[in-house]
């Protein structure tokens, strides 16, 4: 009895000492890892074709993502091995870690994937792992437009391959992205085009996902300064009617997206050399291609973000050199943040693999300013409150 009674005490004693101190060690303070376990259940956006069936986010999964409760979490560092299970809100935690690098690996009974990180846990904090907390896919309209079909409206060099250089960036190469349309030839960039793409696009929207709408080409604006115009291939300069106004983008945008959608236009005006050609003066109701800075004040609004490539009475400027090599210099600044290694992460050295709307721009506009010939200055407009900001990209 009394054998028993000195066990029970030792016992005691040794719960104790492991509850006050940790696996660290007496007098150490500990750090923990975490995460949310999620299980695709519609959208393409975080599981692309050949990708494991259930993956780890860095927030509580929403929308078109599951939670998946039961995963096996293994955390294997300095001091040996700790294991978690996944909530039903697909959350884990392992505590009481020494400070160190820790090769994470979770396993679910129903799925034969495996998921496996290495990060480092730093005492006296929490490290998070996982990807994005973006909820839902991208759907991104690409529309470059090199080529105008009337002889008084100059053509461009580098629209069609600003175009092009988006949809590997966004639509191929992005992880989040579920479906893009490219629009570059004559007949698919016709005003009444833009608008049909922008409609079959909204069907496909889900509740979480965003469109991205990039344009590079030709830009106007009335005379007064209070709309301005995307000048699509079949636009008649005579006419501004045939131009899609910034009432007209805004009202498909309200007619075609549900309003849950969240809505990111890019766009990057070409100015080189002038919009017209062939007259002596511009057409009354005209002047020179535009930033695009009235279109994006005009069409801003709840779950909406603008990029402009230039501020107003600025040109936007395209060059042929390295290491821009035949775009506009901002979609080359942009689309270069999110090029392998990523430098537009702005978490890096220890990156959370996603790349935010606020990220791109200011990687974008810094490069921008450093490689063009002029002043150059490109804006970024923020809904309605004015503090927006969205996933962009996840690697």
């Amino acid at each position: 009895m009394k054998v028993r009674r000195i066990a029970a005490l030792l016992l005691l004693l040794l719960v104790v000492v492991a509850t006050t101190t940790g696996c660290g060690g007496p007098g150490l303070i500990t750090g923990a890892i975490d995460g949310y376990v999620w299980k695709h259940a519609d959208a393409r956006s975080a599981q692309a074709e050949g990708e494991p069936g259930f993956g780890v986010m860095a927030e509580a999964p929403k929308g078109n993502l599951a939670p998946l409760a039961g995963a096996y979490v293994v955390a294997e560092g300095p001091n040996g091995s700790a294991i978690a299970r996944s909530d039903s809100n697909g959350y884990f935690r392992i505590g009481r870690l020494s400070s160190g690098y820790y090769k994470v690996t979770i396993t679910h009974e129903k799925y034969l994937d495996v998921y496996e990180k290495s990060c480092y846990a730093e005492a006296g904090g929490t490290t998070r792992i996982g990807g994005t907390p973006m909820l839902g896919s991208l759907h991104i309209l690409a529309i470059g437009i090199n080529d105008y079909q009337s002889g008084y409206i100059s053509d461009l060099s580098y629209a069609v391959a600003d175009a092009e250089l988006i949809v590997t960036r966004l639509g191929v190469e992005n992880r989040l992205a579920k479906q893009y349309t490219l629009l570059t030839a004559e007949w698919d960039t016709t005003k009444s085009s833009i608008q049909n793409a922008i409609r079959d696009i909204g069907y496909n929207i889900t509740n979480g996902d965003t469109f991205i709408m990039f344009y590079s080409g030709h830009g106007t604006h009335n005379d007064a300064g209070t709309t301005e115009y995307i000048v699509p291939s079949d636009a008649n300069p005579l006419n501004l009617g045939t131009m899609i106004s910034d009432q007209d983008l805004n009202n498909w945008i309200n007619q075609y997206m549900p309003a849950y959608a969240k809505k990111i236009f890019i766009f990057d005006s070409c100015n080189s050399g002038g919009m017209y050609r062939s007259l002596a003066a511009l057409p009354k109701g005209f002047t020179w291609s535009t930033g695009f800075e009235v279109m994006a004040r005009n069409i801003t609004g709840p779950r909406k973000i603008i990029m402009t490539a230039c501020a107003k009475d600025e040109n936007s400027w395209e060059s042929s050199r390295p290491p821009i090599g035949g775009h506009g210099v901002f979609t080359w600044a942009l689309t270069e943040g999110m090029r392998y290694p990523y430098p537009a992460d702005a978490d890096l050295p220890r990156p959370n693999h996603a790349i935010d709307t606020e990220e791109a721009f200011n990687y974008a506009s810094h490069w921008t300013k450093y490689y063009s010939p002029g002043t150059q200055n490109p804006e970024i407009y923020r809904g309605e409150s004015g503090s927006e900001w969205w996933y962009l990209f996840t690697y």
